[in-house]
């Protein structure tokens, strides 16, 4: 298979290439990048800190030093060099142990070391504590502790000097390794320029020149409208493919030509035929218009008859209402009455009882009247015979018959009053009688009354009934009346559509019979333009 026969491969061979430099490049840097990190994080993690706990032992060692003599020299009082003491001590203890993680001096060495000082420090500090200060051994003491710290320093000084020879160490690896990666990346620019231009002048070759020729026999075949002859192409690779797909385009295009001439013709005819259509659409469309006009009016006065109706239905539903309620209280009024009617029958029967006891008691009056009469009789009979008694006795019987005499007299009023009682009475008895009568026939009269107002009542709860029904009637009716007016502004609305789509079918056919006429000259011009090419 050859690897030349595709620009895509020829192009992907190159980016191969350079690909493959890349990653190479990369790759080396990357580790290069590694070693020089791991370099700089010894040199950060270990060479450092020694170097900073090195300077740091060797400033703790001096301030002891200076707390020592000022110590000795009275300048500082025991507690506060006890104090400074303890904390240099906490800082030296730090310091060497990191010293001792770097592993450039033994733990053990430097804690002797150490050890020696503060026994020292120590004594230095009972000497210049005790009430009889011995100079000579303090002197000797500061002299043991100047002894010990240059031991301690030289430890110190030899710790340094590794680090700092490690530190020159990993730098002269850095540089090394920096430098291999500046020569790396001038030979990977190298390496990529070559293959650059190796891929540019092979583009120049197998691409560009191809490409060229193909545009040349194009730009022949667009200036002479020359569709008879192909294109060549000795290559085998995408471009030759395009060539190829070109005089399949031809082939088309030639094939095409004769189509368009052929329907060039095909289309006046259409088009003639387009344009009487068009011509008797309109008509149609015209005498539409005029239908849906005169539908539209009709309509309209549909609609002011349907919306009259509603009113009226309306109207009629709230006269009816008004009806019901009237009704409502009419019946209300009645069954007030009735009900009246019925509290004054059953007060009248009870002032009936009443005038009948009044009655009895009227008949017991005349009972004891008539007694008393009888009694006034008997007395007058008495009196009559005391008065003839009294008579026969003379003298001696006149004081008793005038007495006699008025008791007669006494009687025959008595007598008399009772007669009048008695009549008195009779009338009363007979006006009783007759008001009992009356109320009685008032009463049965009453009862009749609240009959005839119950059936009243009830026959102004169906006519209430019903006026409530036909107020429904003709609310519904209303409510259907303005559904109809609402179908009928729909079905308007509707039509109104329908007319400005015959209005736009109408504008469609002008349109139609310009389009036809465009047709006409575009089909006159594409004839034309295709008889300009060779086939």
């Amino acid at each position: 298979m050859n690897l030349f026969n595709s620009i895509s491969k020829k192009v992907m061979l190159g980016y191969i290439g350079i690909v493959v430099v890349v990653l190479l490049t990369s790759f080396t840097m990357y580790r290069e990048s590694s070693i020089i990190f791991a370099q700089k994080e010894t040199f950060v993690q270990e060479t450092l800190p020694t170097l900073s706990a090195a300077e740091a032992a060797s400033g703790a060692l001096n301030k002891v030093q200076v707390a020592s003599f000022g110590l000795y020299g009275l300048t500082i009082e025991l507690n506060t060099f006890q104090s400074q003491i303890n904390e240099l001590k906490t800082t030296l203890d730090n310091t060497l142990r990191e010293i001792s993680r770097a592993g450039l001096a033994s733990l053990n060495q430097l804690e002797a070391e150490k050890q020696k000082i503060w026994t020292d420090v120590t004594r230095l500090q009972n000497i210049m504590g005790a009430s009889n200060t011995d100079w000579d051994a303090a002197r000797d003491a500061l002299g043991d502790i100047q002894s010990n710290m240059q031991g301690l320093q030289r430890i110190l000084e030899q710790v340094k000097s590794k680090a700092e020879q490690n530190a020159e160490i990993a730098s002269d690896g850095i540089s090394a390794e920096i430098a291999f990666m500046r020569t790396l990346i001038i030979a990977s620019v190298v390496v990529i320029m070559a293959i650059t231009l190796g891929s540019f002048t092979m583009a120049q070759k197998k691409i560009a020149k191809p490409v060229q020729s193909l545009s040349t026999q194009l730009d022949r075949i667009v200036a002479e409208h020359d569709l008879s002859t192909d294109v060549s192409m000795t290559s085998d690779d995408e471009v030759a493919d395009a060539a190829n797909s070109v005089n399949e385009l031809l082939v088309a295009f030639r094939l095409g030509n004769k189509e368009i001439q052929t329907s060039a013709g095909v289309l006046l005819g259409s088009v003639k035929q387009l344009n009487h259509s068009a011509e008797v659409s309109e008509q149609q469309v015209q005498l539409f218009t005029r239908h849906i006009r005169e539908l539209l009016d009709k309509i309209s006065s549909l609609e002011t008859c349907i919306e009259e109706s509603a009113r009226r239905s309306e109207a009629a539903s709230d006269v009816a209402l008004k009806g019901a309620e009237q009704v409502h209280v009419g019946a209300n009024s009645v069954s007030n009455t009735s009900t009246s009617i019925s509290a004054l029958a059953q007060d009248i029967e009870k002032s009936a009882e009443m005038l009948l006891s009044l009655k009895n008691a009227g008949d017991q009056v005349s009972s004891v009247v008539k007694t008393i009469a009888e009694i006034a009789e008997q007395t007058n009979l008495l009196a009559l015979n005391a008065a003839i008694e009294a008579a026969r006795a003379g003298e001696s019987g006149r004081g008793f018959a005038v007495v006699a005499d008025e008791v007669r007299t006494l009687a025959s009023r008595t007598h008399d009053s009772t007669h009048e009682i008695n009549k008195i009475l009779e009338t009363i008895v007979s006006s009783i009688t007759s008001t009992v009568t009356s109320m009685d026939s008032n009463k049965v009269k009453a009862t009749e009354a609240v009959e005839l107002a119950e059936n009243t009542v009830s026959s102004l709860d169906e006519i209430q009934q019903t006026v409530i029904q036909l107020s429904d009637e003709n609310s519904a009716l209303a409510s259907l009346g303005q559904e109809v007016k609402t179908n009928a502004g729909a079905m308007r609305n509707s039509i109104v559509a329908i007319q400005e789509a015959s209005t736009q079918v109408t504008e469609s056919s002008k349109e139609t019979k310009e389009a036809a006429t465009s047709l006409s000259h575009i089909s006159g011009s594409l004839n034309e333009v295709a008889r300009q090419f060779k086939v």
